[in-house]
């Protein structure tokens, strides 16, 4: 049901084509991830009795698991580029430049996160749906 796609990282030859495939694979991975998480939901809605049920159904089974997950993962992408970089730091700066740019977007990643929880708590306190 679930096959999770061979996905290697792109190689300097060609290496915006091979990116832009790989980034295409990882949003597939997680339209099915959405998808499954979005199915197990299905009950509490039909369990919701007011609109204040459902946001904060929503909240807790969807937007927070998932917020949780992809900041799992930029933390994952960035002690990868820790790693990367200390590997590489026997004088290939190559290497050195690859963990520099991994650890840049891990950042960003965990930012970004960081930045949907803030919202989705300043939503849930506007509109007094916080559990």
């Amino acid at each position: 049901m679930f096959q999770h796609p061979q996905i290697a990282m792109p190689s300097s030859e060609n290496s915006n084509f091979y990116c832009l495939v790989w980034i295409v694979e990882i949003f597939k991975i997680m339209k099915q991830f959405f998808a499954i998480l979005l199915i197990t939901a299905i009950p509490v809605f039909v369990s919701a009795k007011t609109i204040n049920d459902i946001v904060t159904a929503v909240q807790t089974g969807i937007v927070n698991p998932a917020i949780n997950f992809l900041l799992a993962a930029a933390s994952a992408v960035f002690m990868y580029g820790i790693i990367q970089y200390l590997i590489g730091s026997q004088g290939d700066q190559a290497k050195l430049d690859k963990g520099k740019k991994i650890m840049f977007w891990g950042i960003i990643g965990m930012f970004i996160m960081a930045s949907a929880w803030g919202i989705v708590r300043i939503l849930c306190n506007f509109f007094e749906t916080c559990s």
